[in-house]
């Protein structure tokens, strides 16, 4: 069990949450960042300037009175959800009829829509 948040529960998140709660919870970068093989293995937060997410700060987030670890998940499911919130797939009601959309692929490889091929395809020119 930890009652703080350390840089490598910090990195196992994902960047867009990272950002998310960085930015919700005003947390300081000291650091520097570290980039090994094109992968960002420090983002410049230290465990001083983590140091500042405590349970009081993830409980008026949560709105839960659990121990720090359950606290912590609370907040990066509630940080995903307001990162990419669920999408709605009820159909649209047109009268009687309801609506269907349906997305075309343009390509299986790139998972491309717009009609070409995405950089990193094997088919991209």
């Amino acid at each position: 069990m930890f009652d703080r948040v350390y840089q490598q529960n910090w990195m196992a998140l994902e960047k867009n949450i990272r950002e998310h709660l960085s930015s919700l919870f005003n947390i300081p970068r000291s650091g520097i960042v570290e980039i090994m093989d094109d992968r960002v293995i420090v983002d410049g937060h230290t465990n001083e300037d983590l140091a500042i997410i405590t349970s009081e700060l993830l409980m008026a987030y949560t709105g839960s009175r659990e121990k720090f670890p359950t606290l912590w998940e609370l907040a990066i499911e509630r940080a995903r959800s307001e990162v990419s919130p669920p999408i709605d797939l009820t159909p649209i009601i047109n009268g009687e009829n309801p609506v269907q959309v349906k997305v075309e692929r343009y390509c299986d490889t790139c998972i491309s829509t717009k009609g070409r091929h995405r950089k990193g395809c094997p088919k991209f020119k």
